[in-house]
């Protein structure tokens, strides 16, 4: 039993130090649950979780939630970049198709 619940924590570690070596994404905020992520600390207070990674991590960093890697841009950058991209770059149908099909299926 202790085998079955020790490597995917480990797989976790793992994936993670291997992601960080990676110079070309985001900082990766670090979690200890696999999948889960930073979800509980991110959903219980959202702003406080941006902030104190905002502090160790810079403007621009990454952190998974219930298995999807979320990136976060802050700052006067991170506005113009969100408000002047091209629609080639960013896709807001991307970014909430998975909250609002649940709601008002496909269509």
């Amino acid at each position: 039993i202790s085998i079955l619940l020790g490597v995917p924590f480990v797989y976790n570690l793992v994936w993670q130090y291997l992601y960080s070596l990676r110079k070309d994404r985001a900082p990766l905020v670090f979690y200890w649950i696999p999948w889960f992520g930073s979800a509980a600390s991110y959903g219980q207070q959202p702003y406080e979780f941006f902030e104190s990674c905002r502090q160790k991590y810079g403007d621009v960093f990454s952190f998974m939630l219930l298995g999807k890697i979320m990136t976060v841009y802050l700052g006067p950058k991170g506005h113009e970049f969100v408000f002047n991209a091209k629609l080639s770059d960013v896709s807001a149908e991307d970014a909430y198709k998975h909250l609002t099909t649940p709601v008002f299926g496909k269509g």
